[in-house]
């Protein structure tokens, strides 16, 4: 996230449709080479960097490149650091007075990569829900908690996300992040927010 180079990792390749993949070392300077066989048709990239996200592979045909040619890819990963303190779910927001996604094409996407995010860095997740202020507050709290059921529903049956690392809590509308005096505001604050609960790690304190 800060364009510096990273090293210590892996590019892994695969050179043909059963992805049987070959591991090629990042050098400190953040870069690598690999040279495939003549016959190869298809190369995928994808960077494995200890601490680090990648938000893509990539796929080259190569029925059209010149033998010998040079493929340059760029990647930029994100450090796991990094997305545990900016990650926040923007397009899933809720349909006032219910725990249904008001604009579902952008909700899931964004949450599909939510689980991508989370498997990659094999993190368990708590999900709080939050409403805006406008009903009692004693349906918000557990509308909150639907919300964040919602969320964790999806994660669960549409990506596979393990069920047990997930908890969920709920706040109603006692933490408001937006200003409620437009329908936008109010939506901004029908929301649900994310922790990321790392591992902890043999020998640390």
């Amino acid at each position: 996230e800060n364009y510096q180079p990273i090293g210590g990792g892996f590019m892994d390749f695969t050179t043909d449709y059963q992805l049987n993949v070959h591991a090629q070392t990042i050098s400190p300077k953040g870069t690598y080479t690999y040279t495939v066989p003549d016959s190869t048709e298809v190369v995928r990239l994808f960077p494995e960097i200890p601490g680090y996200y990648s938000e893509r592979d990539t796929t080259h045909f190569l029925a059209n490149i010149t033998r010998g040619e040079i493929i340059r890819d760029t990647f930029i990963l994100t450090s796991f650091d990094y997305i545990r303190r900016n990650f926040e779910l923007v397009h899933s927001t809720f349909i006032n007075g219910t725990a249904y996604f008001d604009n579902p094409t952008k909700a899931y996407p964004e949450l599909t990569r939510l689980a991508k995010i989370a498997t990659r860095m094999g993190a368990e997740l708590d999900l709080t829900g939050h409403t805006d202020g406008t009903g009692a507050e004693s349906g918000n709290r557990q509308l909150s908690i639907d919300r964040a059921q919602s969320v964790k529903l999806f994660l669960v049956e549409k990506c596979g996300f393990d069920p047990h690392k997930i908890t969920v809590a709920g706040y109603g509308s006692t933490r408001p992040v937006c200003d409620e005096d437009t329908e936008e505001g109010r939506r901004c604050n029908r929301r649900v927010e994310v922790v990321f609960r790392m591992p902890e790690l043999p020998g640390s304190e």
